[in-house]
């Protein structure tokens, strides 16, 4: 029986009040770096000493966790529109520009937000796309960081370090972002101190670290934002 927009609105109604659906990302994500880690270390790491099918692997990894994130934010935006069209008097605000609600953001985009339909595409903006805007732009900072570390130390790390680390700054997302670079951190620095301390190697690699701080903040980040209050960084 084919579904009328009345009921499909009601649907997704249920699922946007849902809690379940913050939780997507995060087992997404936390599966997703769960069986690449188990990969990695049951089959690749033995026996891929230069980094070449570790490399492909994490190259594949991030263009799945760009590709969800893309798709995640479509999904809540269509989501959006279906209920607003539906939902009688809200339906007004898919065809209303943004200056007509008081906005300053506005004048910088006038051509995307001042015509007609401008409110609903600043809206799905600032609640859908602008977290993914946000995650992108710092993940690949990070990652030409260590990008920029390889090339100064490439003992340090490889090109497929950086692609994890890339992987972890979009699993993460924002502000999820601070709780894994935090993490990294502290996970490196006690990896640091134990291997240079007790098994007395010079060099410590961030492959584990990095994996570390990834599926934690991945998996259980939603936890870690409201726990330290970084829910107020959220656009």
């Amino acid at each position: 029986m084919e579904l009328n927009k009345y009921q499909m609105s009601h649907i997704l109604s249920a699922i946007f009040l849902s809690p379940a659906l913050t939780y997507v990302p995060e087992i997404f994500f936390g599966a997703l770096l769960l069986f690449t880690g188990v990969r990695y270390y049951a089959y690749l790491r033995r026996g891929d000493l230069e980094g070449t099918k570790t490399a492909k692997l994490f190259g594949k990894l991030v263009i799945a966790a760009i590709g969800f994130k893309i798709l995640y934010a479509g999904f809540l935006t269509w989501g959006q529109y279906v209920i607003w069209k539906a939902g009688g008097l809200s339906s007004v605000l898919l065809t209303e520009p943004l200056k007509k609600i008081p906005a300053d953001f506005a004048n910088s985009m006038p051509w995307l937000f001042d015509v007609k339909g401008g409110y609903f595409s600043f809206y799905s903006f600032n609640h859908f796309w602008l977290e993914v805007l946000l995650t992108l732009v710092l993940s690949f900072a990070f990652y030409f960081i260590l990008l920029t570390l390889k090339k100064k130390n490439p003992r340090f790390l490889t090109v497929a370090d950086a692609r994890l680390g890339l992987v972890g700054g979009i699993a993460a997302g924002w502000p999820g972002f601070v709780v894994f670079f935090v993490l990294f951190l502290l996970f490196f620095l006690a990896l640091g101190f134990y291997r240079q301390f007790v098994l007395k190697e010079e060099f410590t690699p961030v492959t584990e670290p990095l994996f570390a701080a990834a599926f934690v903040a991945a998996a259980f980040g939603f936890w870690f934002v409201n726990l330290l209050g970084l829910s107020v960084l959220k656009a």
